[in-house]
């Protein structure tokens, strides 16, 4: 439908909200409604102290073969797989969740843990994980994103889909600029990691 004849429009970001208004939609008929967790929904997680967490950086996702080259620039598979390798170096506890990882030829580095466990066991590992990283440069979500915050798991992601909603440097959420180098994830995750 062209959009100016909509009644309304309801967006979960200001990137969306903004989309709208550069289309010609009046103000008044978009309204945003960020996207984010209620933690009262959600059982209190559980204080893990840093003894207790079993990982340091988590990345969750699947993996994509050679051949999916839109689908590896949209989830920035380059950068994900050197800032695994490259924060493994660093001596902290990473790790990669999700179907694929263990035919990746990319991660044959005995350091980075690669995990494909039922999705009921998610909440678990997110509970013992000190910072979930989304380096995806098109997301919708993802979907990840809240099921961290809700299990109590700071977040650091581009600066898009969910996480717009929300404020960088709040409530456990951080965000990364678009076109941001490794070098520039690895100091925001030594920043945040040295907050805990």
């Amino acid at each position: 439908p062209r959009v100016k004849e909509l009644y309304a429009v309801l967006t979960q970001s200001l990137f969306e909200y903004n989309l709208f208004l550069t289309k010609g939609v009046k103000p008044r008929k978009v309204h945003h409604f960020p996207a984010g967790v209620n933690r009262s929904l959600f059982y209190p997680p559980q204080y893990i102290s840093e003894e207790q967490c079993n990982v340091d950086v988590l990345f969750v996702g699947s993996s994509y073969s050679a051949h999916q080259i839109g689908e590896r620039f949209r989830k920035g598979y380059a950068l994900q797989v050197e800032l695994l390798h490259r924060l493994a170096e660093c001596g902290l506890t990473v790790a990669v969740a999700g179907p694929g990882w263990d035919d990746s030829k990319d991660l044959n580095d005995s350091r980075i843990r690669v995990l494909d466990p039922p999705y009921s066991d998610f909440p678990s590992l997110m509970r013992s994980t000190r910072l979930l990283c989304s380096v995806a440069v098109q997301e919708g979500g993802p979907l990840s994103f809240p099921e961290a915050l809700a299990c109590g798991c700071s977040t650091l992601s581009m600066m898009t889909g969910f996480p717009l909603g929300f404020a960088s440097g709040c409530e456990g959420v951080w965000h990364m600029p678009m076109g941001a180098t490794a070098d520039e994830w690895l100091s925001k995750i030594h920043l945040i990691l040295s907050q805990d």
